[in-house]
């Protein structure tokens, strides 16, 4: 049976940071620097990863569309298998969509069941994805599918994601802004309430900068993230629309060029742990 071995040292557990500023001009990258957040939400979750002495492990990526990450896993553990899921984000927004006037939490929960045998699991890993789940449903699922002292670890948009696009459709009756992100003290409640042991929650802001809207549009289409923020998605492909964006947008970039696009991403890691060991929960912010 495939295993994870892990020790966590939650002593002093803080990670400082200063927010960071990435350009998108990709003539000025040098080679081998992610030019976009979920990339750089890629690494900082490998980063994580390679803090736990995996020996031999079943990994399972929560939608398997983000390629960058599976390369990067596959590098790292050259002896695992990554499985990916398949379609479970559009089969929990359809029960959303057909409950309106019931329990929608109930009934995402109901129909979420991750395609694995319980217990079957040593690493679960997911890179911003979760952030369009019901996310009780989901922690509840990837405890299901845990093995004894599996790990699952993930990032996930903040609440000020996104402030200022969010901003900038608040002016138009055409489009709305339809995401609200999970504060990551309730996830950290979350993933208490569901039965993991030490989870471990952090945040990072980080600063993003554009050539115009349409790139930023563009990208948010690439990484399957457009109709789960913005609603009607398609409409963010007509110029005018891109226009009057830009006519609302804040204007934040002073002396730097390019548009602006501010991001807070939280990182959580926790474990499963049925053999009676004794565990601190610990939630803190790098803020």
């Amino acid at each position: 049976m495939p295993c994870i071995s892990s020790i966590y040292s939650t002593q002093n557990p803080r990670r400082e940071r200063l927010a960071t500023q990435h350009n998108f001009d990709n003539m000025s990258l040098p080679a081998g620097t992610p030019d976009n957040f979920r990339d750089t939400a890629a690494i900082e979750l490998v980063e994580r990863i390679k803090d736990l002495t995996i020996e031999r492990s079943t990994i399972v990526q929560i939608d398997g569309h983000d390629k960058y990450l599976t390369t990067m896993l596959q590098a790292l553990y050259p002896e695992c298998v990554v499985y990916h899921t398949d379609n479970i984000r559009e089969r929990s927004k359809s029960a959303a969509d057909a409950s309106i006037d019931s329990d929608t939490s109930s009934a995402i929960s109901d129909d979420l069941s991750l395609p694995f045998e319980s217990d079957c699991a040593d690493l679960i890993v997911s890179n911003l994805d979760f952030s369009f789940y019901q996310p009780q449903a989901l922690i509840n699922e990837c405890l299901r599918i845990l093995s004894d002292d599996g790990v699952l670890i993930f990032s996930a948009f903040a609440p000020d994601a996104f402030r200022q696009l969010r901003s900038a459709c608040s002016h138009l009756q055409s489009l709305a802004f339809k995401s609200e992100f999970v504060d990551m003290h309730n996830v950290g409640d979350m993933l208490a309430v569901a039965g993991f042991t030490n989870p471990v929650v952090d945040t990072d802001r980080s600063e993003y900068f554009y050539p115009d809207i349409e790139s930023l549009v563009e990208q948010l289409f690439d990484f399957g993230f457009a109709t789960d923020l913005i609603e009607p998605a398609t409409l963010l492909r007509k110029r005018d629309v891109q226009d009057a964006l830009m006519n609302h947008y804040p204007d934040e970039q002073g002396a730097l060029t390019g548009l602006k696009l501010s991001l807070e991403i939280f990182f959580g890691i926790a474990w499963k742990r049925t053999s009676g060991r004794t565990s601190t929960a610990v939630s803190f912010d790098a803020g």
